[in-house]
């Protein structure tokens, strides 16, 4: 698990919080996406894997079919190539947190979650 936001973190209407991530597939037939956002509810520290502690927010979903294969990266390694591909899910907060997947600036997938009604 990586966690990009803590307890106490203080945010703005203005603040926008940028997470890097990367998928690898070895094939570009199935580019959807979808990505679970969770919150960590326990005491201490966060866990390293999600427990009991961890609670769904939401799901992300994003469709990459429309870029061309040529903006991923092809790797060879020994059990074979694969497309590392690379993009940023930006979370922003108002009267809901916001979030948008970006490839390469380009949003391709959008979601507002209502907190206070979690």
């Amino acid at each position: 698990m990586n966690w990009y936001v803590k307890k106490g973190d203080e945010f703005t209407n203005k603040k926008v919080v940028k997470f890097p991530f990367y998928r690898a597939v070895t094939s570009l037939n199935n580019l959807t996406f979808s990505t679970a956002l969770y919150i960590h509810n326990g005491v201490g520290e966060v866990p390293y894997l999600k427990n009991e502690d961890c609670k769904l927010v939401a799901t992300l979903t994003s469709n990459l079919s429309k870029i061309p294969a040529s903006e991923f990266d092809l790797v060879s390694s020994p059990s074979g190539t694969y497309y590392k591909i690379w993009y940023d899910i930006e979370m922003s907060f108002e009267a809901s947190i916001s979030f948008r997947l970006l490839f390469k600036g380009e949003v391709l997938g959008v979601l507002d979650v209502d907190y206070g009604r979690r």
